[in-house]
């Protein structure tokens, strides 16, 4: 098994690349209670903390890019402002909603590509935002009334944005900024239930998602390798729910997931199956900086739900991307991790 020594880097990298392309909490109503019941999945960026932290800047700045890749953190963010009118500094805040099963992930770039907005918070002068938008895209977008409220959109791609006073907007799908409008005004019931409580479940995070597990992937996972295997992902085809949460601190840097399994035999045959597969990597890896990240992280069961967790510094991580191999000295195969450079 070959370990590439970029793999930390980008790791931080990718952290960067989808902070910097989308912005702490306002005091008024929570984003989650403005989701549709709609939405599978919800996720939250604090792109504020993330996009002023020194030490992740540095790790973006520091990394590999290719040519039409932002070579650093202020290049992505003067390339969106200069395609979209975006200023990434009037963002605190940003929450992210959809369905998975609508979405086209081969057609990101395109604003219908399923059903999704975000919601952002953040201090915005609603003329000057638009005319910004309007200007650097060289195009007009239709004003009209939806339930009181005056939504900016664009028919031709399904892309609709309405402002919910000077800290707050919902950009994305027609169809789901309405249904958000509809949450907003009361005419319709927020998104509740398991999604929710796995959401909250992660406590405070620097990036958190939670979302539910589509029945093909389900289908998909019992249908692997036997469930005798050290391997096999079979004990996962229960899993319906999972949440997973990205915490910076000063020194140190936190992964958490919380997996919500149908029944608790299928949570603790899970627990097993990660442990043998830890297990099996720490005895092939080649160096004691792998063997020791390995060593910290824990898994715990609690009747349905499983937690795994991984709390490490920054200078272990740095030490364990010095001693992998360079990509340079291996004649073996790599992949290249293309990051998303811009927004549309």
């Amino acid at each position: 098994m070959t370990f590439s020594k970029k793999m930390i880097a980008c790791c931080a990298a990718v952290v960067l690349a989808v902070t910097v392309l989308t912005g702490c909490a306002s005091s008024q109503t929570a984003p989650v209670a403005l989701v549709p019941q709609t939405a599978n999945m919800i996720a939250e960026i604090q792109i504020g903390a993330i996009v002023n932290d020194p030490a992740l800047i540095a790790a973006y700045n520091n990394s590999s890019h290719s040519a039409n890749q932002p070579q650093t953190v202020q290049d992505a963010l003067d390339k969106l402002t200069e395609k979209t009118g975006l200023n990434i500094q009037d963002f605190s805040q940003l929450f992210i909603f959809g369905d998975t099963s609508s979405i086209n992930t081969s057609n990101m770039k395109n604003a219908d590509s399923g059903y999704m907005a975000i919601i952002a918070q953040g201090t915005f002068n609603e003329k000057t935002f638009v005319a910004n938008i309007e200007t650097k895209t060289g195009k007009k977008l239709d004003v009209s009334t939806y339930k009181t409220s005056q939504v900016y959109s664009n028919a031709s791609e399904n892309f609709s944005m309405v402002f919910f006073g000077s800290s707050m907007l919902v950009v994305g799908n027609d169809q789901a900024v309405k249904d958000c409008i509809d949450v907003h005004k009361g005419d319709k019931q927020p998104l509740s239930g398991i999604i929710v409580d796995t959401y909250n479940k992660l406590g405070e995070a620097s990036i958190k998602a939670a979302f539910a597990i589509p029945a093909k992937a389900q289908n998909a996972l019992a249908g692997e390798l036997p469930s005798a295997s050290a391997l096999s992902s079979k004990a996962f085809s229960k899993m319906d729910t999972a949440g997973m949460a990205f915490t910076k601190g000063t020194q140190d840097v936190s992964i958490n997931a919380d997996l919500h399994f149908q029944d608790a035999t299928s949570a603790q045959d899970a627990k097993d199956t990660i442990n043998g597969m830890v297990s099996m990597i720490k005895g092939m890896a080649a160096t004691l900086e792998i063997k020791t990240l390995l060593g910290q992280m824990q898994i715990t069961n609690t009747d349905v739900w499983l937690n795994i967790s991984l709390k490490t510094t920054l200078t272990d991580l740095q030490s364990l991307s010095k001693s992998l191999p360079s990509s340079s000295s291996s004649t073996s195969t790599t992949t290249t991790i293309v990051m998303p450079t811009k927004v549309k």
